[in-house]
Order: structure tokens, then C-alpha cells, then sequence
């Protein structure tokens, strides 16, 4: 072999073998995890943080391609980024507001979704692991409200209607002492911000409701058929009581044993609506309480009228034989079940099918009727 070309074969290996220290070189630190926070030396002491965002990052097609090329999905991507000030906390949340919503329970005739639920994703969110506020804070989030209504076992004095509920935080949001997410946690929920009547402040948050103390409410069925009824103003959170299965229908009603969340009670100062049955029991109830009819409509006992008739606990029709009011002689109650279908939240009272907390606040936000689905 000539000595040029064997001279020209010796470079090219000499560069190869340089390329492949160099690729070894920067794999070693690709390999090399950053944490959040990392102090990077070669930047004077600036923050190494990991990201995700369109901004800094880019995109990706994750949701394939129409006919015409165009994608149907994008997400954002994740790189490591330098910041001159500290790195945020990264949090995974649940968030209408942060993460958007997604149609869940179907869509009717309209095209009109009948149920959201807010999306999850991850955040970067300065507020990451903050501590519980001990007071009402002056403006009040998601996070706040959230961590203010967690005991839900408080009642306001007198009964607020959904409409002045709605106009409360509406106000509060206007007077800027309720976040927007905020509001939407509360109305999700069922609360209300009370404000300080020069409307400087909020309060409190107060739910609605709700029986009678003394209602029955159906809590165990024996093997053979006898139904077993607990107090409501026994009933405890985290106990138990029957409830329709996500597979009942109005024709076939099915019953399963759901874990009770939150109980709320207090005074009420409305005449609660009272109710004969023909079945000779007597169901008391506040005016908003969702009652559930024989047609499979949810409407406010207000509404209810002599001759309605609603769904016993065996199937059959119960009717309504006289109605009438009378003031509340002790606290009223409600709960809510932890169960995530409409149909979780149709307990039984008195015999009858009726809706929990949670469907009130669902019959209230759909103009005071709405129609059973899973």
C-alpha cells in the first residue's frame, strides 16, 4: 500500500476515534439527571429547571393527522431551560381553568354536553405545596376555597336560593375578593361566599340543603327483602347507605351500598316542604331538594303538586296524597355520596327516591329540572 494512502486511512481513524470520545462525552452528561433547581455553575449561578411549554420547548403532533395533513392534536414538550430566578414548583392538578374541560357525560339532542370535567395536566405553579390559609384571605382561589370548605359540614342560618347563591359569587368575583377558578370550585361544590355587609370581605361559605333530622334514610336491605332505615342526623361520613347503580334505569331500579363524603347541617329558617305519601309515610324536606319522579325528571320539592307520584324502593309508584309546609322545629341535613355517576347521587328517604347534595346542586345549575342519566 502506498505510504500517502496509508497515511490518509491513519487521519481518518484519528478523527473517528475523536468523534466517538465527543459522543461519549455529551451522552454522559444527557445521562445525568438535572433536578429542578439545580444550580448550573456555567450560567453564574442561575436555576436549571425542567419545563413543559410550548414556548420554550415547542410541540409535538400527538394526535395524528387529517386527510388534508393538518394535526389534530398537539402537546406541549419538555425541556430543561435556564432562569435567572428560582425555579417553580411542578404540580400535577385537576383544573378547569389550567387544564381545561372535557365532555364526559355525552351530549343531548341539541349537542349540548350534559356533564364537564376538568382536565388534569401538569403545572409549574409558585404555589406548589403552600400551607392552608388559617383565615379568609383577602382574595380568595381555588386552593383557598378548596382548603376553607374541606370540613363541609356547615350550614348557613337561613336557606339561600341558587339564585342568590349564584349572585353572591358573582359579586365576590366582581369585587375582586373571588378568583375566577375560585368561583368555580365554590359553584362546583355547592358553597356560597358570604360577604360583609359594607362588601369588603367574605365571611364565610356556607352549602344548602336539605331533610328533615328526623327523615329515614335507607341504609342496609336484609337478604330477604326488609329494608333498614337510619336517621339522617345519624348518618355519619364515611359510613354507608344505599344508592341507584351507575346500570339502573327508572324501569329497573338497582341499589348498591356508596360511602357517604360530606354531611352538611344547621337551623332553617323557610317552612320545609311536607309531603304525604300513599304508602302513609311523610317525607319533610327544604323547597330546593331534588325529588325524583316516576318519568325519571328530578324537579324541587316546591314544585311538587298532590297526584305527583315518585319511584319506591320496590319499583313501584308512590303518590303524593297531600302537600304542605310547616317551620323546621330542629336542624336539617344532607349529604353527598362519593360516587362520580348522576345516578350515585339518588338515595332513599321515606321510601321514595330522592336526589343527595350533590344532585341539588346539579338540579339548581340546570334550571330546576333535569333528567336521570348514568
Amino acid at each position: 500500500m502506498p505510504i500517502h494512502v496509508f497515511r490518509i486511512h491513519r487521519a481518518v481513524a484519528s478523527i473517528l476515534l475523536v468523534m466517538l470520545a465527543i459522543a461519549a462525552f455529551h451522552s454522559t452528561l444527557e445521562a445525568r439527571p438535572v433536578s429542578t433547581g439545580e444550580t448550573a455553575s456555567a450560567t453564574g449561578g442561575a436555576n436549571t429547571c425542567t419545563v413543559q411549554s410550548c414556548n420554550q420547548c415547542g410541540e409535538t403532533c400527538t394526535g395524528g393527522y387529517d386527510k388534508n395533513g393538518s394535526c389534530l392534536g398537539r402537546t406541549c414538550n419538555r425541556c430543561t431551560i435556564t432562569s435567572t430566578t428560582a425555579c417553580a414548583a411542578t404540580c400535577t392538578v385537576t383544573s378547569c381553568g389550567q387544564c381545561g374541560q372535557t365532555c364526559v357525560a355525552g351530549f343531548d339532542k341539541a349537542g349540548a354536553c350534559r356533564g364537564w370535567a376538568c382536565n388534569q395536566c401538569t403545572v409549574s405553579d409558585a404555589s406548589c405545596g403552600r400551607a392552608c390559609p388559617a383565615s379568609i384571605p383577602a382574595i380568595v382561589d381555588a386552593f383557598d376555597a378548596q382548603c376553607l370548605t374541606a370540613a363541609g359540614n356547615a350550614r348557613c342560618p337561613s336557606e339561600i336560593s341558587q339564585t342568590v347563591c349564584t349572585a353572591l359569587t358573582t359579586n365576590a368575583t366582581r369585587l375582586g375578593l373571588l378568583t375566577t377558578d375560585g368561583a368555580s370550585y365554590l359553584r362546583g361544590r355547592g358553597y356560597c361566599p358570604i360577604l360583609r355587609p359594607d362588601a369588603g370581605a367574605i365571611l364565610g361559605f356556607c352549602p344548602a340543603g336539605c331533610f328533615s333530622g328526623e327523615t329515614q334514610i335507607l341504609t342496609a336491605m336484609a337478604d330477604d327483602g326488609v329494608p333498614g332505615y337510619t336517621q339522617v342526623s345519624r348518618v355519619l361520613p364515611d359510613g354507608t347507605v344505599l344508592a341507584a347503580s351507575d346500570s339502573s334505569g327508572v324501569d329497573a331500579m338497582a341499589l348498591v351500598s356508596r360511602t357517604v363524603g360530606r354531611i352538611v347541617s344547621g337551623p332553617e329558617a323557610p317552612p320545609l316542604v311536607v309531603l304525604a305519601l300513599s304508602t302513609g309515610a311523610t317525607l319533610r324536606v327544604t323547597s330546593h331538594h331534588p325529588m325524583v319522579l316516576n318519568t325519571g325528571a328530578v324537579v324541587e320539592a316546591a314544585g311538587i303538586v298532590r297526584g305527583a307520584k315518585f319511584i319506591g324502593v320496590d319499583g313501584r309508584t308512590v303518590a303524593v296524597v297531600a302537600v304542605a309546609n310547616e317551620p323546621a322545629t330542629t336542624d336539617v341535613f344532607n349529604f353527598e355520596t362519593t360516587g362520580t355517576s348522576q345516578l350515585s347521587h339518588v338515595v332513599v328517604a321515606e321510601g321514595v327516591l330522592v336526589g343527595d347534595l350533590k344532585l341539588q346542586n346539579e338540579l339548581a345549575a340546570e334550571q330546576h329540572s333535569i333528567e336521570l342519566r348514568n
